[in-house]
């Protein structure tokens, strides 16, 4: 299945400081995810990356699915 988002090797430095070091992601479609961490760990960072990504290649758009389940 191919990657609906694929990161390789992404480190972010920002004022001299290692936000993000070697992230490597792959989320496929209809996936669910997750992002956990400390606080400053860099999750906000990375998930503005992927907005910021999205953006730019002009796919922005939003879905959501509701099951029995929710």
């Amino acid at each position: 299945m191919t990657a609906l988002i694929e990161i390789r090797d992404l480190s972010i430095i920002a004022n001299g400081k290692q936000i993000l070091k070697n992230i490597n992601l792959d989320i496929n479609e209809g996936d669910s995810i997750g992002i956990i961490g400390k606080s400053g760990a860099g999750k906000s960072t990375l998930l503005h990356l992927l907005h910021r990504k999205r953006a730019k290649r002009g796919r922005e758009t939003e879905s959501c699915a509701c099951t029995p389940a929710c």
